[in-house]
């Protein structure tokens, strides 16, 4: 990107930020509605993704007819348009605010995890409520937070900062010494297992019997540390009233080896999104990486 263009895109996201702090004062089912309509806009206007994301549910999601798989696409862009609205709503609601809309599911398998006295990594989907995420488990525990940078700089510098407030760092991946010493003082780790992986360190493992770049950050980090890992996932409510928040209980016989331990975490998720498929980013270049002789999807 040249550096004309690149002050360009910069002073619009100033300016998206503003009207993002701003939109925090129109109440919270105005916001949501903003949100589909932003979601709907990014899907016409954002050819490449919109193409991703079209590609990724005819190999996930083959059984579905054209026009369903249509449909689950324009529902899926509205989830991430509200995706975007809620980090006005993580960010800067107050806590009152934020806490009404949260509902806990397996809120014993939490606490069967604290009770082991030992850090735990949680262990999430690529799904459309990152920030909600990030804000309810760094007010519970003292958690890091794995982020991969954004390609703007004034974009990952206030993601950064504002995700720094609900968490004791915002980590890349390849700060291994600092995860490890974290998870060793008993304390815990949030991260996505089906993030795009930047480094080598991976697994091609089924995702929808697709093989899929599976990053082995998960594996790694419990054998290392001897950490619990807990799937949490959180959705938006149908009545679109609030949140869920699921625990599952910590994984018994976690860690084996990598490729088992990045398959079973895929199934997980696979069983989230055949439940709120409408609510997984599929915009996401899951299937980038390919094994070697296989051509490439996108």
């Amino acid at each position: 990107m040249n550096r004309s263009l690149s002050k360009t895109s910069t002073r619009f996201y100033r300016i998206a930020f503003k009207l993002l702090k701003f939109s925090n004062k129109l109440g919270y089912r105005n916001m949501m509605r903003i949100g589909r309509f932003i979601g709907r806009r990014m899907m016409q206007l954002d050819a490449n993704h919109s193409r991703i994301a079209a590609i990724n549910l005819d190999l996930a999601q083959p059984l579905l007819s054209p026009q369903q798989q249509r449909d689950l696409l324009e529902k899926s862009f509205e989830h991430v348009g509200m995706g975007i609205m809620e980090m006005a709503f993580s960010w800067w609601s107050p806590a009152e605010r934020f806490n009404s809309r949260m509902h806990i599911k397996g809120l014993h398998n939490l606490k069967q995890a604290e009770s082991l006295n030992k850090g735990i990594i949680f262990v999430t989907g690529h799904f459309t409520t990152p920030d909600i995420l990030f804000r309810f488990i760094g007010n519970r525990l003292p958690t890091m937070n794995i982020f991969n940078p954004h390609q703007n700089e004034f974009i990952d510098r206030c993601i950064r900062a504002y995700r720094k407030r609900n968490s004791l760092a915002i980590l890349n991946h390849e700060d291994i010494a600092q995860i490890t010493r974290t998870l060793k003082n008993k304390d815990s780790l949030l991260l996505n297992h089906d993030e795009e992986p930047l480094h080598k360190q991976i697994v091609f493992s089924p995702f929808f019997k697709v093989p899929a770049a599976t990053n082995t950050a998960v594996h790694r980090f419990a054998r290392m540390t001897g950490a619990a890992v807990v799937p949490v996932l959180a959705v938006r409510e149908d009545d679109l009233n609030g949140y869920k928040i699921i625990f599952e209980a910590p994984l018994q016989n976690f860690p084996r080896d990598a490729e088992t331990d990045c398959q079973r975490l895929n199934q997980i998720i696979e069983r989230w999104i055949d439940k709120y498929p409408e609510q997984y980013d599929w915009s996401q270049p899951r299937f980038r990486h390919r094994p070697d002789g296989e051509p490439a999807f996108y």
